[in-house]
């Protein structure tokens, strides 16, 4: 059976010179984005194989809400027939974009939908027949694995190289501690340590010419060299790549966000030349991706299939009332207070354990409080949407939020599929650790809403939802 495909991108970079809703603002008011270095798209490929057509979307975006991804569901499905539930929208995860979570219906959103959707509908308009073609490269000179393991816990390594000493500093010093006072502490954090993904994959539609319809290229890292700190927008490293590619072949390029929950890139300064240098590194890989790929068989029908899954995720445990949350932090507080540490002899791991406690404390509190507002209950558990979407030998396993490595290898490593492309940030979410890095602590695992242990359990049944679908 032929298969066909339709590609289409639109610009979706928000307007400068007015305050526009960003993930980083802590104030609620936004913040005044002063310019743009490189634009960023929403890029939609839409395939058939005479009985079923899906949409993949990769947008140039933080993320996305549940209500941002349903509006453009039904947007697409009145325009053009594509089923809501055989579309997958995906975010690259810039930190160089404006927000879009929240309601669908706000001014930048609003608008945010249509043109995603219209870049969907765009595409289904124009099939054609194509092949498939896969290759792989390899990069780790610009990605590391931000978590260091220290005495105590761990620090989550953030920004230039240059700044990872004063982050351990920091950290002990948020402990009450002096980094001379803890046993074991290394002079210098490298070699750092932890996992990493370097593998570049992509894939290649070619046309009944051989020339390429469009490009997917898949990789683990977070986009985050400049994150709005010149208030410019940009897709940051993501958006480098792709246009390497673009320029090379002369076809679009789509990027699909791996796994990449606590993988950054290696930069010495916020700014646009180290986004291309990374940007460039990567695409590099991608380019030799290409150049050593072999065409895939689709094998027998159906060509496309795709499975959803709904799981009912538990968050974290904590008080749900605003009277027994602020007395259980007042607890906390004290045992944890400075002037009391003589006293307490508390040791670095009973010190983190506390102060992370602390700081889940403060956010359930603000937690408790909107909901007293909204007059509603905090809610034990999360209904999220988990998809496998299947073109020929290929599976995207498609999480909402930010995953760990760790499981992006452990579903390539499941071999279900010929090819695995695991996409993250398909729709809002959380951070997902895995449970040993959720109980040693560290910046994704106090933000993250998942009870520890809840990404082994979702992962587990992505993996039977996948192969419901090779079976």
């Amino acid at each position: 059976m032929n298969l066909k495909a339709g590609y289409y991108q639109q610009d979706i970079t928000p307007p400068v010179g007015i305050t526009m809703p960003v993930s980083f603002d802590r104030t609620g008011k936004g913040w005044r984005l002063q310019g743009i270095h490189d634009p960023l798209y929403a890029k939609a490929l839409v395939v058939n194989d005479g009985e079923t057509t899906l949409a993949l979307v990769a947008t140039d975006l933080v993320n996305m809400s549940k209500e941002v991804v349903k509006s453009i569901r039904e947007l697409v499905e009145a325009e053009c027939g594509i089923p809501a539930k055989n579309i997958m929208v995906s975010s690259t995860h810039t930190h160089s974009s404006a927000s879009t979570r929240g309601r669908h219906d706000s001014p930048v959103n609003a608008v945010q939908c249509q043109k995603i959707a219209g870049a969907v509908v765009l595409a289904a308009e124009n099939l054609e027949e194509v092949t498939l073609q896969v290759g792989k490269g390899h990069e780790n000179r610009v990605i590391y694995n931000r978590r260091k393991h220290i005495p105590g816990g761990v620090v989550t390594l953030m920004g230039r190289e240059e700044q990872y000493q004063s982050s351990i500093d920091m950290y002990y010093s948020r402990m009450g501690l002096k980094r001379e006072e803890v046993p074991g502490v290394p002079e210098d954090p490298r070699p750092l340590d932890g996992p990493i993904d370097d593998e570049v994959t992509v894939v290649t539609l070619l046309k009944s010419d051989g020339l390429p319809l469009a490009h997917m290229m898949n990789f683990s890292c977070h986009p985050v060299i400049l994150s709005l700190l010149d208030r410019f927008i940009s897709a940051d490293w993501v958006g480098a790549a792709t246009r390497l590619v673009e320029q090379a072949t002369k076809a679009p390029c789509m990027f699909f966000q791996g796994c990449s929950g606590n993988i950054r890139p290696f930069y010495k300064e916020s700014t646009f030349a180290e986004v291309v240098r990374v940007g460039n590194a990567i695409g590099g890989a991608a380019l030799q991706a290409i150049a050593i790929q072999k065409p895939v068989e689709t094998g027998a029908m159906p060509v496309l299939a795709k499975e959803s899954i709904f799981i009912e995720r538990l968050l974290k445990e904590g008080p749900t009332d605003l009277a027994s949350a602020e007395k259980l932090l007042a607890e906390k507080q004290t045992a944890f207070d400075f002037k009391n540490m003589d006293e307490n002899k508390l040791n670095a791991e009973e010190r983190r354990r506390l102060y992370y406690d602390i700081s889940f404390l403060n956010r359930r509190i603000t937690q408790i409080k909107r909901a007293n507002e909204a007059s509603e209950t905090i809610p034990a558990t999360s209904e999220e949407e988990f998809q496998v979407v299947k073109v020929g030998p290929i599976g995207f396993m498609c999480l909402p939020g930010e995953w760990f490595v760790e499981f992006g290898l452990q579903l390539k490593a499941a071999q279900v599929f010929p090819v695995t492309i695991p996409v993250t940030l398909t729709q809002g979410g959380t951070y997902n650790p895995t449970q040993s890095e959720a109980d040693l602590g560290g910046y994704e695992s106090s933000v993250s809403r998942m009870k520890a242990g809840e990404g082994e359990r979702a992962i587990a049944e992505v993996l039977l939802l996948a192969r419901k679908l090779t079976n």
